[in-house]
């Protein structure tokens, strides 16, 4: 074995030399029939496209716009029966007074009238934020094509 230090000096590491690779007993030779360089004993990491199974079927999954309609009419269908549910266990009366306006109304009837009306305006906020959005987008796409021309 030979006394030189392993680090290259700077006048081979400026040519491009490299320095002689040292030896030790956890290393094997590349090609166990003949000698010749040797390489460690390590395991590679795995690369970009060797992913495991699990991994790559997350990456796959992703949700869409009919997923998210399917979720949310599920959604809404359960909310519909807990209602229904409320409404046929609140079969009893009650006055209801309004201003001037005064009747007699099941207490689940009224229930569902409330969760009616909230649900359209709801719908109605919803509305006028995307008719909102997308004026300004339609804005932003002027604008730009006016900077561009």
């Amino acid at each position: 074995m030979a006394t030189k230090d392993s680090k290259p000096d700077r006048q081979q590491a400026a040519e491009g030399v490299d320095a002689p690779l040292e030896t030790t007993p956890d290393m094997v030779p590349a090609d166990n029939t003949t000698p010749g360089p040797v390489t460690p004993d390590v395991e590679l990491a795995p690369t970009k496209r060797e992913k495991p199974a699990a991994d790559a079927y997350q990456d796959k999954m992703t949700t869409t716009r009919s997923g998210a309609i399917w979720t949310t009419t599920i959604f809404s269908l359960i909310v519909l029966i807990l209602l229904i549910i409320f409404i046929a266990q609140n079969q009893e009366t009650t006055t209801l007074r309004y201003f001037a306006w005064e009747g007699t109304v099941n207490v689940g009837l009224t229930v569902l009238a409330a969760a009616v009306a909230g649900g359209v305006i709801v719908a109605l906020a919803g509305a006028g934020r995307i008719i909102a959005l997308k004026a300004q987008k339609r804005h932003q796409r002027k604008a730009s094509r006016q900077n561009g021309s």
